[in-house]
């Protein structure tokens, strides 16, 4: 699956360290397990501190997620749904992530869309070239099958009201990242680090008795050369980030980009005032799914859904007068470098 660019890049320290905590019964000193490799068209680190080799379980979750929604998967539960006329049978992760997502959708009044793929391919940033910028009369004849109120559960089913509608959760992957905490909690581990394709879950301390430590990307286009713009430590948190400043198009003929994060409500692709959005809560799969929100309402909308969730930390990058300018709000701490 080809996962959207993590804009907000995530580097995580200490994952490859030499660290040490002892075990349960203290009777011997723990080296952290380190599992690494690719997956969804991205990379995972997976870090934590157990008696046992717990990989096998995490392997078989990530299949189980790949298996589940999986868009480049023929097989996958997800495209099933998608090529079906009305709906089709669902695993319990797809009907658990729908679940999520109808959640998210109502909550950002509708700036949380899975069902906003068609609108991408319009603008080109799917599986279709774009033919030509889109007119209004295009946009309004894919808006037409574009929103969660066209799809409902009816047990294990997954049911939609038009053959053309379809669904992806590209903006929503770290559904997988709490899976894998679930399953390492279940096994009474305490101390670990999940990283899935940027995507970021932390619980209990390093080896030093200190959080674990997240850095984040400066925002610019061009993806080699990143640099580290500031951290923050997670305590038992998620965090997921989004951004536009690298992967848009070009119009020859204005100059002006096409982003990627396309705006549900108008079906439009402009650029907002919003660099990037790192969103830190409780669970990966809102963090991740109200972040790729936040980019589509912009930065006046934005602060009004910030407001109204103090539960959750945020940190935005923005342009002002084309000055880049970062806030922070709920308590969400950046870390000095």
């Amino acid at each position: 699956m080809r996962i959207i660019n993590y804009l907000l890049f995530v580097i995580l320290f200490c994952v490859s360290c030499k660290n040490e905590h002892k075990s349960v019964d203290d009777d011997k000193i723990l080296e952290p397990i380190v599992m690494q490799g690719n997956a969804y068209g991205s990379t995972y680190s997976i870090q934590y501190y157990n008696d046992a080799n717990l990989n096998k379980g995490i392997s078989d979750l990530l299949n189980q997620f790949d298996d589940s929604v999986n868009t480049y998967k023929e097989n996958s539960y997800l495209s099933y749904f998608n090529k079906s006329e009305k709906g089709s049978p669902g695993d319990d992760m797809l009907l658990e992530i729908i679940t999520i997502a109808q959640e998210v959708n109502q909550s950002t009044q509708g700036y949380y869309e899975p069902s906003v793929e068609p609108l991408s391919e319009l603008w080109g940033f799917g599986n279709k070239e774009m033919e030509n910028i889109p007119d209004r009369k295009q946009i309004d004849s894919v808006m037409q099958f574009v929103g969660m109120q066209h799809v409902n559960l009816k047990k294990d089913s997954i049911l939609k009201d038009d053959p053309r509608l379809k669904l992806s959760f590209n903006s929503m992957t770290g559904y997988i990242n709490d899976k894998i905490a679930a399953y390492l909690n279940q096994n009474k581990v305490k101390n670990y680090l999940i990283e899935i394709g940027g995507e970021v879950y932390a619980s209990g301390k390093k080896p030093n008795n200190t959080l674990w430590t997240i850095g984040i990307d400066e925002p610019n286009d061009n993806s080699n050369q990143r640099k580290i713009l500031t951290a923050v430590t997670l305590d038992n948190e998620a965090l997921a980030t989004s951004g536009n400043y690298r992967k848009y198009h070009v119009n020859p003929e204005t100059g002006e980009k096409t982003v990627h994060t396309i705006n549900p409500i108008t079906g439009e692709a402009t650029a907002s005032d919003i660099l990037s959005a790192t969103v830190i809560a409780p669970s990966c799969a809102k963090a991740d799914a109200i972040a790729t929100s936040l980019m589509a309402m912009g930065y006046e909308k934005a602060k009004a859904f910030i407001k109204n969730n103090p539960d959750l930390k945020f940190y935005i990058i923005r342009l002002d007068n084309n000055e880049i300018q970062q806030e922070t709000f709920n308590g969400f701490e950046l870390k000095q470098l």
